[in-house]
């Protein structure tokens, strides 16, 4: 079959489709099929805002703070942990980062659950002494719910 169409969408968010015998990684996907039934049935708008929310579904309710030497580092979503990981120094990466990464692995597959994974970072994250505390993290770089984009 020919997913033309649904490939772009995917495209658009720099995710890669795989073969269905692939366990995709980050940034992949095996769904091509699934999102092309969508886009056929519902339109190119409403797959498009499909696998938005699908893309949504990694952001953490609130997030968590790593004090850096400069500054403070915030991680709302599970992409910002895939990037502390991958930013690790080698030689700090132990059994329990290894298993912090394979578990992050599996709730950007949707196998294991993202307020864990929140969890799970913030707990790695004092292990290592560095979490910050709120106190800790400037007032203007805060992210706030009720904040008006539009004043």
């Amino acid at each position: 079959m020919n997913y033309t169409e649904a490939e772009a969408i995917f495209a658009e968010h720099g995710i890669q489709v795989v073969p269905a015998h692939v366990m995709p990684t980050v940034g992949q996907t095996r769904a091509i099929a699934t999102l092309d039934r969508i886009r056929n049935r519902f339109g190119d708008h409403h797959a498009r805002f499909v696998e938005e929310a699908a893309m949504a579904n990694t952001l953490f309710d609130s997030p968590l703070f790593v004090k850096r030497a400069r500054y403070v580092q915030e991680l709302g979503s599970l992409e910002d942990v895939f990037d502390l990981l991958d930013d690790w120094p080698a030689e700090k990466r132990d059994a329990t980062y290894e298993i912090l990464a394979k578990a992050c692995r599996m709730a950007d597959q949707g196998i294991f659950p993202l307020p864990a994974i929140r969890e799970n970072v913030r707990r790695f994250l004092l292990k290592q002494g560095v979490l910050a505390n709120l106190e800790e993290v400037p007032p203007g770089s805060r992210r706030t719910a009720d904040r008006n984009l539009c004043s």
